[in-house]
């Protein structure tokens, strides 16, 4: 990790720029990728804390994990927790922050088993949750369920004397979560960027959760500039790429942190027509979100309009205070009249980041300004998407 910036923090909701350091190792990765980052549970230490304790656990003591009686194979696929610290040396705070998802809910199967160390009614409503799903389900919005607070919510399985090995079996390998990059290696060759914004929830009991990654990069600060590590992995992702014609004209629409791969976009267009002393073609970028504060990157767009990476900066604001409300399809049908142009030019090329919803909006706006293009777009491969939860990859 190298150092953090604060991208935008409007209304309480804060966006950073993560650098990580790539100096020291043999990464590649091009503007348009993914990275799947598998954070720590820094989030939910002071659980974690009450949780090694209720479990009777030291987290500096250090432990080897062996194959519990009765198991034959302890398979990546079936015990993916298990299966990572087997016949290895841990310390115990180790596993639980940094290894193990204990901010996932607990699954019924595990109910099912963690029962046979509780007391009634401890034991009887996690027998409930086990076979019956909408008692899971209710149990999942009023308690959250998740792994770290199962000794706070089921109270009798702190004296069941749970066994280690069958939390390790039980609990699943925190999933990594993707993040569009959000720089050029043409420009940053040494590091790679990401914009992350930290997001915050409330279960059905009103408790406020964190998102695991977001909110461990956005709680780092200069005392932790190089020392902080991270686990990622680069997943290339071609589909998403511009297009190797630097004349060629683009069309960007972002709503939120979806901003992120554009970064990357401009950054590339200004470093390659610097290096090989050339012109760009139109580009124009429609942003959205809420209002003016939460626009992130906002001094990186002036510059880039300046630069002439972007030659059309539309912005669209839905909660911005005396404005009527502007989604970024609105935009669209709002400045027909300079989009319709590039998108009638059979080299324009779209791009698509954000919700999947938006998506749809937008594609029904570009039919409005200019009828067919859709279908031509996508049928010569010149519309690209790179939609939150419907994200895909080649790896």
């Amino acid at each position: 990790m190298l150092h953090v910036d604060k991208a935008s923090d409007g209304f309480g909701r804060a966006t950073v720029l993560v650098r990580l350091d790539m100096s020291k190792l043999r990464v590649p990765y091009k503007s348009g990728d993914h990275v799947a980052i598998q954070p720590p549970n820094t989030a939910l230490e002071p659980q974690l804390k009450k949780f090694l304790k209720a479990l009777g656990r030291d987290a500096d003591a250090i432990f080897e994990a062996k194959k519990p009686p009765g198991v034959d194979a302890v398979s990546k696929e079936r015990y993916p927790l298990l299966h990572e610290v087997l016949g290895h040396k841990h310390t115990v705070g180790n596993v639980f922050l940094t290894m193990a998802a204990v901010g996932d809910v607990v699954s019924p199967q595990a109910c099912d088993q963690l029962a046979d160390f509780a007391k009634d009614p401890d034991r009887q409503r996690l027998r409930e949750a086990a076979v019956d799903v909408d008692k899971h389900k209710e149990l999942a919005k009023t308690k959250g369920l998740q792994w770290v607070n199962i000794f706070e919510d089921f109270p009798s399985l702190k004296s069941g004397k749970v066994p280690m090995e069958l939390l390790l079996m039980l609990i699943p390998v925190i999933r990594p979560r993707l993040y569009s990059v959000a720089s050029s290696p043409v420009q940053e060759p040494g590091e790679l960027h990401l914009v992350v914004g930290r997001l915050v929830y409330k279960t059905g009991d009103g408790k406020k959760r964190l998102g695991v990654c977001s909110n461990f990069f956005s709680k780092l600060d200069a005392k932790d500039e190089g020392l902080a590590e991270v686990r990622f992995q680069v997943r290339p992702c071609t589909s998403f790429r511009l297009p190797p014609d630097l004349l060629s004209p683009i069309i960007m629409v972002a709503t939120g942190t979806g901003l992120a791969p554009f970064r990357g976009f401009m950054q590339e267009r200004l470093a390659l027509a610097k290096a090989n002393n050339c012109s760009l073609g139109p580009a124009a970028l429609i942003v959205g979100c809420k209002n003016k504060a939460e626009l992130l990157l906002q001094e990186e767009l002036k510059q880039a309009t300046a630069g002439g990476a972007v030659t059309m900066l539309l912005e669209a604001f839905s909660r911005e205070p005396g404005q009527p409300k502007c989604y970024v399809q609105d935009r669209v049908r709002q400045d027909a009249g300079k989009l319709r142009p590039l998108l009638e030019n059979p080299k324009c090329e779209v791009y698509l980041c954000g919700g999947s919803e938006m998506a749809g909006d937008v594609k029904k706006a570009l039919e409005d300004v200019c009828s067919g293009c859709v279908e031509k777009l996508e049928t010569s491969g010149r519309l690209h998407e790179d939609l939150f939860g419907i994200i895909s990859v080649t790896s």
